[in-house]
């Protein structure tokens, strides 16, 4: 629920009931802390407070210190109060299946291996059986789950709910894959968006914590394909159809590569994990498999310091540098993160990944670029799924 959603007195006490366990979900606050926060006066955040304790959300303590006078109480958020189940279905042949509490805190997560499913409908059947197997294991009954966020590598379209543009994971591409969860549970609200979408709310989330007056942000994926996911003004962009904010067609290659989608170009068929295997293979005049494997002889070059792999780290990290530039012109984010891939690889990126954004760049002498990298992909989807279904979930009324 936004703010522009509030029109009746019940959808303000759901709506500041809300954002106090948001507020929460980072520490405790005493209930001046949060009346301030939430600009109400503080009979009402009390109030508010002692309705979210008797709903099994909140508890009080005494704070271990005043300044005379009664010892002032901070409220805290019962890390048990709710759980999320994060379902990581990007990859190929394996899931990621976590629980994660209402402080999005990471309690449990597995790697399963799914190869022998065939099908769309056995991937999912199968994730199905390994979430109550999950909750189960774990004692979390399904009333308390807040939600099942769902992170695929394509896009789900807002009118049919089917996953386009998801090469990365093929038995999920042009199928619906919502239908069967909710089949599964149908008591528990599904959330499904792309890794990207879901990365960049974390890192916003974080970013914000430590400035409050970040409103945008861009998260550029590098991995088995290429994604965007964009925060403006606090929002993520979904656009019209579920593709807001995809820029893996967009046709800024150098060399003159075929995409699967039929043209040529195309961004991620040069700085996608393939893309970079493609590349340095061609090069070094060698033929071999674009996989993990190819992934690691890249690698253990760059590190060599081999001619043709630094070379490839200049020209790659230069059109990442361009593609960035281009995002930041569409949507002047305060900070930019890359992610899906090594981190040692980024740092080979990153002198000429800036030296093409400032480059390109006609105020960096107004403003520095801020580039980082996500060193934790797995943990920040399956907290991203979290994210998912926290932002649209809502405390009883």
């Amino acid at each position: 629920m936004r703010e522009a959603d509030v029109k009746y007195s019940a959808d303000i006490r759901i709506y500041n009931k809300k954002r106090i366990i948001d507020i929460l979900r980072f520490g405790s606050k005493t209930k001046k802390q949060i009346a301030d926060e939430l600009n109400v006066s503080i009979a009402t955040a009390s109030s508010l407070c002692n309705f979210l304790i008797k709903e099994g959300y909140l508890f009080s303590k005494s704070t271990k210190s005043s300044e005379g006078g009664r010892i002032p109480q901070e409220f805290e958020l019962r890390a048990d109060a709710g759980y999320s189940v994060s379902l990581n279905l990007v990859e190929k042949d394996i899931i990621t299946l976590a629980v994660v509490n209402i402080l999005g805190e990471i309690i449990t997560q597995k790697h399963i291996q799914s190869s022998h499913c065939k099908s769309a409908e056995e991937l999912i059947s199968f994730s199905c059986d390994a979430v109550c197997g999950l909750l189960k294991e774990k004692d979390i009954s399904e009333t308390y789950l807040l939600g099942i966020g769902i992170a695929v590598s394509g896009n789900e379209m807002t009118d049919n709910h089917i996953i386009r543009n998801c090469v990365a994971n093929p038995l999920i591409n042009n199928q619906c894959i919502r239908k069967g969860m909710e089949a599964a549970f149908p008591e528990v609200p599904v959330y499904i968006d792309n890794e990207a979408n879901e990365a960049v709310l974390v890192l916003y989330e974080k970013e914000k914590r430590l400035n409050p007056k970040v409103e945008n942000a861009v998260y550029l994926y590098i991995g088995d394909g290429v994604g965007v996911g964009i925060v403006a003004n606090g929002n993520l962009i979904r656009g019209s159809h579920g593709i807001g904010g995809e820029i893996n067609h967009i046709q800024v290659g150098k060399r003159n590569y075929e995409c699967y989608c039929g043209q040529r170009n195309c961004i991620e068929t040069e700085i996608s994990i393939e893309g970079f295997q493609r590349k340095f293979f061609e090069d070094m005049r060698m033929t071999h498999d674009l996989n993990r494997y190819g992934w690691d002889i890249l690698e253990e070059a760059v590190k060599n310091r081999e001619n043709t792999a630094l070379s490839l780290m200049k020209e790659n990290g230069t059109l990442i540098g361009y593609t960035i530039s281009i995002l930041s012109q569409i949507f002047d984010a305060q900070t930019y993160w890359i992610g899906g891939f090594d981190e040692f690889i980024f740092e080979q990126l990153y002198p000429y990944i800036m030296a093409e954004l400032n480059k390109r760049s006609i105020f960096r002498d107004i403003f520095e670029y801020q580039v980082k990298f996500d060193k934790g992909f797995h943990d920040i989807i399956t907290q991203g799924c979290y994210e998912l279904v926290f932002r649209s979930w809502l405390p009883r009324s």
